[in-house]
């Protein structure tokens, strides 16, 4: 009778600690989810707009001479 009261206490703890693991897991795992989904806006967004420092000079335009 004493070894069961024991291992329903164990398992009562184990069941409290599981459960802080996996709020702890679960919670990693939303601010990963966040910091991709920024990194893709922010990369899909100078995708398209172009930074400042990596836009293309313009190339000067040739014009032929007339004649």
């Amino acid at each position: 009778m004493v070894h069961a009261r024991k291992e329903m206490a164990m398992n009562a703890d184990q069941a409290k600690k599981d459960d802080r693991d996996n709020n702890f897991v679960v919670r990693w795992a939303v601010a990963a989810v966040i910091v991709v989904a920024i990194g893709a806006v922010g990369y899909n967004y100078l995708a398209r707009t172009g930074s400042p420092d990596t836009a293309p000079t313009s190339t000067p335009v040739q014009v032929a001479p007339s004649s």
